[in-house]
């Protein structure tokens, strides 16, 4: 087993498979991934069937940000051939007296260019009757919101990864990192101790 890597990646969860995937068609066999758990476990943020996708946040800032997502979630559909996005259409409710939530979602929308209906409350229910809304709920509707399947994600990017050459070891915890007198770092694990140029950490809560 190889102990000098250019970039390690700790976490193989959305944010951390992701990584290793994107770094490993820049770096190819020089990049390790390590997960403490089972690939596939139970114990992190992303381990579950769906998480949100959508272009309608609060700030100008976030939402500059969300058309490269899906730009990024294609690239990797189109390699692997699985489809990891799922759109739906999304739904901003507000209740009276909070419109101004509202307004900061359209306008980071407006400035981004982004399309979006802005609705009442019979509006919504006419068209989506699950709702049960109050007479002076506000709407706003952005069809290109959905959802993103982790699992299935998590897994397509190790395996893409894996393809150009990247390392993944699951069941390996890292116990600690430490700055290298040469430059780097060193990751230490349960699995013995590793050197790399670059360290990206993924850990989420485990951090």
């Amino acid at each position: 087993m190889r102990t000098t890597w250019d970039c390690i990646v700790i976490g193989v969860g959305g944010i951390g498979s992701a990584a290793t995937y994107w770094l490993s068609k820049l770096l190819g066999k020089d990049v390790l991934a390590l997960e403490q758990f089972r690939l596939g476990h139970e114990h992190g943020a992303s381990q579950d069937h769906s998480r949100i996708i959508r272009l309608s946040y609060h700030t100008p800032e976030y939402t500059a940000l969300t058309p490269a997502t899906y730009d990024a979630w294609a690239e990797v559909e189109a390699e692997s051939g699985q489809q990891l996005v799922f759109r739906t259409g999304g739904l901003d409710i507000a209740p009276a007296g909070q419109e101004a939530v509202l307004a900061s979602y359209a306008s980071s929308m407006q400035t981004a260019g982004i399309p979006f209906e802005s609705l009442s409350a019979r509006e919504a229910m006419e068209r989506w009757p699950q709702w049960q809304l109050q007479a002076d709920d506000r709407v706003l509707f952005q069809a290109e919101s959905g959802l993103v399947d982790p699992r299935r994600a998590i897994q397509t990017q190790v395996a893409l990864a894996r393809a150009h050459g990247a390392t993944v070891m699951d069941e390996t915890k890292v116990l600690d990192i430490q700055p290298h007198v040469s430059g780097g770092a060193d990751v230490i694990t349960t699995g013995g101790t590793f050197h790399a140029g670059n360290v990206v950490v993924c850990a989420d809560a485990w951090t």
